[in-house]
């Protein structure tokens, strides 16, 4: 027996409303996702560029426990002479292992 029209606009009415439903459940699986791809560190998996530092700087391997501050104290430098040398360092997120650009000790 085929479908009345009245039958096809209920069937499309209760597809609509389970897709409505299942949206929101959805979207959490996405944020979900992608914050676990955030935090894993995943999104820098590839390998990073080597560091070249310019002329009266070297390369400085982060250390745990490093802050800014020391490490431009160490070289009697300021923290103002590290971000000049590295464009977009932030000083509140250092990651040991990383290299920075350091000024020569004066």
């Amino acid at each position: 027996m085929p479908m009345t029209i009245a039958d096809e606009q209920a069937l499309r009415k209760s597809e609509s409303e389970a897709w409505r439903y299942m949206l929101p459940f959805f979207l959490l699986v996405v944020v979900f996702l992608l914050a676990l791809y955030r935090f894993l560190g995943l999104a820098e998996s590839t390998a990073p560029m080597p560091l070249v530092c310019p002329e009266n700087s070297v390369r400085y391997l982060i250390k745990a426990g490093d802050s800014c501050w020391a490490i431009g104290n160490d070289r009697g430098a300021t923290v103002a002479d590290l971000t000049r040398l590295n464009q977009g360092i932030d000083c509140s997120l250092l990651k040991a292992g990383r290299d920075i650009c350091v000024p020569v000790g004066k």
